[in-house]
C-alpha cells in the first residue's frame, strides 16, 4: 500500500512529541518526496477544528503519556479527526517512567474514527518536569532509531494491499485503564515575568487569564508545562517542597534509562 501524503498530527506542548513526528516524516520526504501535513492540537483553537483523511493517506498520532493515559485535552481534539479506512502510526512519547495504557486508549479513539492503526512507537523523550530525568532524549542513538522505526513502518505499510477488514497490533496496557488525576505541580510566574502574555496565548487549555498573566486557574491547568517552554523570559516553573519529594521519588523510579520500542503488525 503506497502513499505519498503525510500527516502529522499531534498534541505537544513543549515540542519534544512534535520534533520526534517530524524526524519521521522526514524520512517520507526523502524516501517518497512525500508531502508533510502538520496539525498541531496543542493549540486552544484548534478544539473547534475538525479534519478528515482518506483512505490513500497515512495519518501519525503523537501524544505525550500524562500517568500512562492520553491527555483528556488531546482525546478530545482527536476526536474531531474522522478517517476512512484511513492507517495511523500511534506514536507516544514519555519522560522514562512509563506508557502504562496510552496506546490501548490512543488506539481506541482512532478506531472509533475510522481510522486502522497499523504501527505504534513509543519513544523517551527528557522528561517535562523534572529535566535532570532522561536528559537530552531523544540523544543521537534515539535520533537513528527513530528514522529506522519509519523505515520499518514504510515497509510493514508495502505489505499491505487492503486494511478494510482491520490489521491485528497487539499492544501493552490494560483495561480499564488506569485513574489519572493530574499532578499537583502548577507553574508560577517568577520574578522576571513582564506579563508580555505569550503563556496565556499558547496555554492549551486557556488557564492563564489573558488580562494578567500571572493568574492561573489551577483547576483549569494541566500541568502540560507549555507555559514554561514558551516563556522567553524564562519566568515561570514549576518548585517547593512537593516538588523536590516528587523529583526524588521519580530518579529513583526512572535510574534506569528505558528502550525505545516499536509494535508492527503480526
Amino acid at each position: 500500500m503506497k502513499t505519498a501524503k503525510i500527516n502529522l498530527v499531534f498534541f505537544s506542548p513543549t515540542g519534544s512529541t512534535k520534533n520526534v513526528l517530524e524526524r519521521m516524516g522526514k524520512k517520507w520526504t526523502d524516501d517518497y518526496e512525500a508531502t508533510i501535513r502538520e496539525i498541531n492540537v496543542t493549540r486552544l483553537e484548534s478544539e473547534q477544528e475538525k479534519y478528515s483523511f482518506k483512505e490513500n493517506e497515512l495519518v501519525f498520532f503523537g501524544v505525550p503519556s500524562f500517568g500512562g493515559r492520553v491527555p483528556e485535552t488531546a482525546a478530545r481534539r482527536f476526536r474531531n479527526m474522522r478517517g476512512s479506512n484511513t492507517p495511523a502510526v500511534l506514536v507516544v512519547t514519555y519522560g522514562n517512567r512509563a506508557y502504562e495504557d496510552t496506546f490501548l486508549e490512543l488506539r481506541h479513539i482512532v478506531r472509533q474514527n475510522g481510522f486502522v492503526p497499523i504501527a505504534a512507537i513509543a519513544v523517551v523523550t527528557e522528561h517535562s518536569i523534572f529535566h535532570d530525568i532522561a536528559k537530552g532524549r531523544p540523544d543521537d542513538n534515539d535520533r537513528k532509531e527513530i528514522w529506522n522505526f519509519a523505515g520499518q513502518v514504510q515497509k510493514a505499510l508495502d505489505k499491505i494491499d487492503d486494511i478494510s477488514g482491520g490489521v491485528t497490533l497487539a499492544l501493552p496496557g490494560n483495561k480499564p485503564y488506569r485513574t489519572y488525576e493530574g499532578v499537583p505541580l502548577k507553574p508560577k510566574p517568577g520574578k522576571q515575568c513582564n506579563g508580555c502574555g505569550i503563556c496565556a496565548k499558547e496555554c492549551p487549555v486557556g488557564a492563564i487569564s489573558t488580562e494578567n498573566p500571572r493568574r492561573l486557574n489551577q483547576t483549569v491547568c494541566i500541568s502540560c508545562m507549555r507555559c514554561v517552554h514558551v516563556c522567553p523570559q524564562h519566568s515561570r516553573e514549576v518548585g517547593g517542597l512537593t516538588y523536590q519529594l516528587a523529583q526524588k521519588k521519580l530518579k529513583r523510579l526512572c535510574a534506569e534509562p528505558k528502550k525505545n520500542e516499536i509494535f508492527l503488525p503480526e
